[in-house]
């Protein structure tokens, strides 16, 4: 919790270029550089693409950082992965070093002319970037993960880019990964929650279907229901295209099969339509699953 707190404070408190003249409402009337390249880091830590600390400029990430450009800014892509690489280490908290190839000091040493470092330049005098050992574990945690794209998401850019950029964070993959179990006595499901969280949280733990919204002292409470289960023979994805916030009660009659959904999101039975914001993507075949296995029973 300390060091997530620690993390937090300072992925609040980015050093960035304020021009508004440059930069409009979207970014906050800053370079949204640093955040958008923090961002694509943490989605590939979890996706598994990132394992270690040491962060390279790598196809993969150079693809993730400019799809949230594009989409931000509304500017073409140009190397524009360079700036935030580079100039992450000089933050109040360090947690981003530069790991210079042999005879390639100098690069560090002195502010470089931007114009003149394109991506060529800085890949040849540097391996990477090393994060810090407790900044790696945070990434490697879903929760730790959540709380700092929040911290990224709320700080840096207005309500109409938050969704934008959550709309390019959840989507359908196109081969879901076996969910985890832990071999004890019994096979047990080992949850990643933080899509459950996500998605609770997207809805302020009002329900998708009769819009309750319970609270208990002053603590708020929904649940994340599975349209396809988790558990055998099922072996549904724990993803938040598979996922519904729900009231208890209606959690227990959609995993009964006492209600299901159309493909347009309408209740069965009754047609009523539920609440979907637009930032959540459902899974039509998890659902088309739910009614001719879960429902039809």
């Amino acid at each position: 919790m300390k060091n997530l707190l620690k993390y937090s404070e300072a992925f609040a408190h980015l050093r960035r270029e304020r021009s508004p003249g440059v930069w409009a409402e979207k970014t906050a009337f800053a370079a949204p550089h640093k955040p958008l390249l923090l961002l694509s880091v943490i989605d590939l830590f979890a996706r598994g693409e990132i394992t270690s600390s040491l962060i390279e400029i790598s196809s993969v990430l150079e693809e993730r950082f400019a799809s949230y450009w594009v989409s931000v800014t509304g500017r073409t892509y140009v190397d524009d992965i360079v700036h935030p690489f580079f100039a992450l280490k000089n933050e109040r908290q360090e947690f981003w070093e530069l790991v210079p190839r042999q005879g390639k000091n100098e690069l560090l040493k002195t502010r470089p002319d931007w114009v003149r470092l394109n991506l060529d330049h800085l890949k040849q005098c540097v391996r990477g970037a090393r994060l810090g050992k407790e900044l790696v574990h945070l990434f490697q945690i879903a929760e730790s993960r959540l709380t700092l794209r929040e911290v990224l998401v709320n700080t840096y850019f207005s309500a109409a880019t938050k969704l934008e950029l959550a709309a390019l964070i959840p989507s359908i993959p196109s081969e879901y990964t076996a969910t985890i179990r832990k071999q004890s006595t019994l096979n047990r499901i080992l949850r990643d929650s933080s899509a459950a969280i996500s998605i609770k949280r997207l809805y302020d733990y009002s329900c998708q279907i009769c819009q309750t919204r319970l609270t208990v002292g002053k603590e708020a409470y929904a649940e994340a229901a599975h349209i396809k289960p988790l558990g055998l023979p099922h072996n549904g994805p724990d993803y938040s295209t598979n996922l519904l916030c729900l009231c208890p009660n209606h959690h227990v009659l959609f995993d009964l099969g006492g209600v299901s959904l159309t493909d347009d999101l309408k209740l069965i039975p009754g047609g009523a339509s539920i609440v979907v914001r637009s930032s959540h993507t459902i899974d039509r075949e998890l659902l088309r699953y739910h009614r001719d296995v879960i429902y039809a029973r």
